[in-house]
């Protein structure tokens, strides 16, 4: 008999879920949430997470009418998922050039065209379920350096491996969106918009229960157990237990060590942090910024914004590891002012800080431990997309033997190092800041 125990003490439920403005939100507030699992159950697959890649795996299998069962500890997007800077946009977070040196262009347009099907079903899933998420179109890459031959080389690879209809965008034209002396050209991604990814998310597990599929929150995993003969596995919760021939482990930076090391062990938890504005006036808002593109810069240690429908400004970036900042509105604040010196006096409303994973090659991790037994993990920073992708491709492998997943087998389940790795994570993190810093 194989099990896995989660010996974590956990968190409790509902703790700090309306921290971010997400929550705030008139519409998000009133949800009502969902019941435990009491007594015993059984599926053919359980999901453990109730975030973007456990509800995408979800849904791409209750779409086959599978039978499908979610246990979330917490509430609904409590983790990262509910709170990131909402931005849908091309690839993945390790660079494109690091991607090419490792598996060469024909499998970089082949793990670019996964991607790339992971943006289109987002859409399609707003569209087709009616989710009411509405999307603006249009992300913008900009330069904190002054090499337009890099950056026009950069939109020639996009376009000619990537599967986009990037742009390039000159300094002046830049300047008309946006009034900064910080971003000089920039790549302009058609395909690229931004959402609300609580609404989304709340939006998908709507889906997966009118399919058909079961979504529990508070509860927790304590131990998953492997029948002796291999056939099924019997996923332990407090107050009842899961029988399943298949396990999906989407826990993100959330996941207790005991759970599953293997899994735990490969990912970095990484604390992002945002903020909103007060509702800025027309004139205010139009001296910095004058589109609606969600924007990301491409120094080390980025920053991000987008305005959002009310008139204020979400901004993002300046990540860490252990503690969280002391004022992150502060922080985030300044960050802001360094790029829009004009916005002086404008006020930061609410700012919350999140954790989600990253592995040490910075691709999303997506395969089986052995048979019955599947992650999707590693998805931080372009985690809308690629968990989109992953719960599709983890569908199509458990449903149709479909074996595209396997593109992703360069980037699997690799070592942080414990403790002393994300020591070391932290210290090279600083020094991208201090490089971000003497560029500038």
């Amino acid at each position: 008999m194989k099990f896995f125990r989660n010996r974590g003490k956990g968190r409790k439920r509902g703790k700090r879920y309306d921290i971010s403005y997400y929550c705030a939100d008139a519409a998000m507030t009133a949800l009502a949430g969902r019941r435990a699992l009491t007594g015993n159950a059984e599926t053919e697959t359980v999901v453990i997470g109730g975030g973007l890649a456990g509800l995408s795996v979800a849904l791409s299998l209750a779409e086959r009418d599978r039978n499908v069962i979610v246990l979330e500890k917490n509430r609904i997007g409590w983790g990262a998922s509910g709170r990131n800077g909402g931005m849908v946009s091309i690839g993945f977070s390790a660079f494109y050039d690091a991607i090419i040196r490792k598996v060469g262009i024909a499998h970089t347009q082949k793990l670019y065209g996964l991607a790339n099907e992971g943006m289109a079903r987002i859409r399609s899933r707003i569209r087709d379920y009616r989710i009411d998420c509405p999307v603006v179109d249009g992300v913008l890459e900009t330069s904190w350096y002054e090499d337009p031959v890099e950056m026009k080389g950069y939109v020639d690879i996009l376009n000619r491996h990537c599967g986009t209809k990037a742009e390039y965008w000159s300094p002046e034209k830049v300047r008309r969106h946006y009034e900064t002396e910080c971003y000089h050209d920039a790549a302009f991604i058609p395909e690229g918009f931004h959402i609300n990814p609580l609404q989304y998310l709340h939006g998908v597990a709507n889906a997966v229960e009118l399919k058909g599929g079961r979504v529990y929150e508070g509860t927790d995993v304590i131990e998953i157990i492997r029948s002796p003969g291999g056939g099924h596995f019997t996923v332990r919760t407090p107050c009842g237990n899961v029988s399943a021939r298949r396990v999906v482990i989407a826990c993100g930076a959330y996941i207790e060590p005991g759970l599953n090391e293997d899994v735990s062990a490969s990912n970095i938890p990484i604390r992002g942090y945002m903020m909103v504005t007060e509702p800025l006036s027309r004139g205010v808002m139009e001296s910095a910024i004058r589109a609606p593109y969600a924007v990301y810069d491409n120094r080390h240690v980025p920053s991000y914004f987008r305005t959002l429908a009310d008139g204020r400004i979400l901004w993002g970036g300046k990540g860490g590891f252990f503690r969280d900042p002391a004022d992150i509105e502060a922080m985030l604040t300044e960050d802001m002012l360094s790029v829009f010196p004009q916005l002086e006096g404008v006020r930061a409303e609410k700012a919350w800080a999140g954790s989600y994973g990253m592995a040490t090659h910075a691709m999303p991790q997506i395969g089986e431990l052995e048979p019955g037994l599947w992650y999707s993990a590693g998805h931080g920073c372009h985690g809308l997309a690629t968990t989109a992708m992953a719960g599709e491709l983890i569908a199509r492998a458990l449903v149709d033997n479909d074996i595209a997943w396997r593109a992703f087998s360069p980037y699997g389940l690799t070592s942080t190092g414990g403790t002393l790795g994300k020591i070391g994570a932290m210290l090279v993190y600083n020094s991208y800041m201090v490089r971000d810093r003497i560029a500038v």
